[in-house]
């Protein structure tokens, strides 16, 4: 075993969910300290992997130009963009910026360099997440900034219509703490430090949970949750949204097309919370929604999926079936998942080992080919890295890790 693994991943998972400085290594290993770094994979054609060019499709991991001296301790893939969080709780973001997402003031074409969203004076973010054509930003006090199409009303600025090249604060009720947000196809999701969860934008499949579908809104409201529920997180898909609650279960609204709530339904949507049918004594602890399937990551670090199969990103060895209940991904033997991703047709997932494993449409999943799978592969990181953490995207082609680039000998 590499000397350097034990400490280094002992770091990765402070890194992962306290977002650490990586200078906390010199504590835990001997030798040169490890960087972090952004690897991403996957369609590029408006610079989304952050590579200084604009490309077809990365087949293998390649590696953004992050600023000198810059440490990330988060990354967020959008649609046609992409967001990465830094130590110092600023923001970078990089790829498509037509409607604004990149928060630089600007609706330039994209930009294939990661470079700082300008954020006002004394602001730091502690968790970033991107839509399509928009982004979300959590900032230490619990205020939530957004920036980019508002087409929707999926800035929650109270208005539909129109963007924002700059970051503007969510209109969230007064007293309102935000712990964690989703962005979705067009719709936001956001959950409070009390376990309550505010939506808004796009409401035609019952997306917002509020009772009804209908038209968009730009005005947060509260999901009509359960009694006595309290959400620890929050994924949003593209007509769906699904919540983890603090006892493990996993809720879902909006389009039921596919399996995509796990509920045993196939078709139309539900404008309320319904309990997704996770096997009895299961426990989950974090979920991911693409266009229309869903990953779900156990306690014991296996893998739920249901919804879409077409292109196998379910992960359960078949596909050109839908999933109506959640059924088990075909993990290697021995692995557990710490964090799930991935975008419309395909799924990653970082393993306790700072593996990377992808599965579903060809072309998507980092290992050199251009073929499907149906189960997961190896994603082929550089020598030396350790994947820390991953995110996903709804809509999106392209995936993004975290990853710990150790000293090579």
């Amino acid at each position: 075993m590499n000397r350097f693994l034990p400490g280094v991943l002992a770091v990765a998972g402070a890194l992962t969910f306290t977002a650490l400085p990586v200078t906390a290594a010199t504590a835990a290993t001997s030798g040169p300290v490890p960087r972090t770094a952004v690897a991403g994979f996957g369609s590029n054609t408006r610079g989304q992997l952050g590579t200084g060019t604009a490309s077809g499709t990365e087949l293998l991991p390649v590696q953004a130009m992050l600023p000198p001296g810059t440490h990330v301790t988060q990354v967020a893939p959008g649609c046609f963009h992409s967001l990465a969080l830094t130590t110092a709780g600023s923001v970078l973001a990089w790829g498509d910026n037509r409607a604004g997402e990149l928060g630089n003031g600007t609706t330039s074409e994209f930009s294939a360099t990661p470079t700082p969203v300008p954020l006002p004076a004394g602001v730091r973010i502690r968790s970033v997440r991107g839509g399509c054509s928009f982004s979300l930003a959590v900032s230490t006090d619990g205020q939530v900034w957004a920036w980019g199409s508002n087409s929707t009303g999926q800035l929650g600025n109270g208005a539909v219509g129109g963007f924002s090249a700059a970051p503007a604060l969510v209109k969230l009720p007064a007293g309102v703490r935000i712990a964690s947000v989703a962005g979705g196809f067009d719709h936001a999701l956001a959950v409070t430090t009390t376990g309550q969860v505010y939506a808004w934008g796009g409401n035609a499949n019952g997306q917002l949970g509020n009772g009804a579908a209908g038209p968009p809104t730009g005005t947060p409201a509260l999901v009509r949750l359960p009694d006595r529920t309290r959400v620890r997180t929050v994924t949003a898909g593209e007509l769906d949204s699904l919540a983890v609650t603090a006892g493990g279960r996993v809720l879902g609204w909006g389009t039921e097309s596919f399996g995509a709530l796990g509920n045993g339904q196939g078709s139309g949507f539900s404008a309320v919370p319904v309990p997704a049918l996770i096997p009895p004594f299961v426990r989950v602890r974090s979920v991911f929604a693409g266009c229309f399937h869903t990953l779900a990551v156990t306690t014991t670090g296996s893998v739920l999926g249901f919804g879409e199969n077409g292109d196998g990103q379910l992960g359960t060895g078949q596909t050109g079936t839908q999933q109506l209940i959640p059924a088990r991904t075909r993990l290697p033997a021995g692995t557990r998942v710490t964090a799930v991703g991935g975008g419309c047709v395909h799924s990653v997932a970082v393993t306790s080992r700072g593996q990377m494993l992808s599965w579903g449409a060809g072309g998507l999943l980092g290992n050199g080919s251009t073929a499907p799978s149906s189960v997961p592969v190896p994603v082929r990181l550089d020598r030396g890295q350790l994947a820390i953490s991953t995110g996903g995207s709804a809509d999106g082609n392209h995936s993004l890790a975290l990853v710990l680039q150790l000293p090579v000998r």
